[in-house]
């Protein structure tokens, strides 16, 4: 991509992320806090459930979609999950992620790893995977050098 087509696709989500509302969810690597706030946000149902070694909070919206952050014990969001509804908004999911999550799908696009329906982005800080139909889109987010030891992905879900 030559750099004119980088200056313009990065004011295109510039511009996008000034129009959109206050963030749905919490950002990786965001606080606890940041938890209740999105929940009354999305006017969702939220639930916790502490684990062993982070906390699980899942927020149901009206619409039947859920989105569940996981917090490590110093209160950190390490991972956030999503299912159903539409796509989430990324570039606040993600957070200070974001911008290493664009450059790394640019490269993903062009791998057997990316398709209409699933999609896999993997950089040094950061892992996205999602997939599924329009409207019924899952996926997950997480940061490696956040997740709590002894924590595994498959608790991730």
């Amino acid at each position: 991509m030559d750099v004119l087509k980088r200056c313009a696709l990065a004011l295109v989500v510039a511009a996008m992320a000034l129009a959109l509302p206050a963030a749905a969810w919490a950002a990786l690597g965001g606080d606890a806090q940041s938890v209740q706030r999105d929940q009354e946000r999305l006017g969702g149902k939220l639930t916790q459930q502490a684990e062993a070694a982070f906390t699980r909070a899942e927020i149901t919206t009206p619409e039947g979609a859920a989105v569940r952050e996981y917090m490590s014990p110093a209160g950190q969001v390490f991972a956030v999950t999503w299912r159903g509804g539409p796509s989430p908004d990324l570039s606040t999911l993600l957070g200070s992620y974001f911008d290493e999550y664009l450059a790394a799908r640019q490269n993903a696009k062009q791998s057997k790893l990316h398709s209409l329906h699933y999609s896999l982005v993997t950089t040094p800080n950061i892992v996205v995977q999602m997939g599924g139909p329009m409207r019924a889109l899952s996926g997950m987010a997480y940061v490696p050098a956040l997740m709590p030891q002894g924590v595994s992905l498959a608790e991730i879900r």
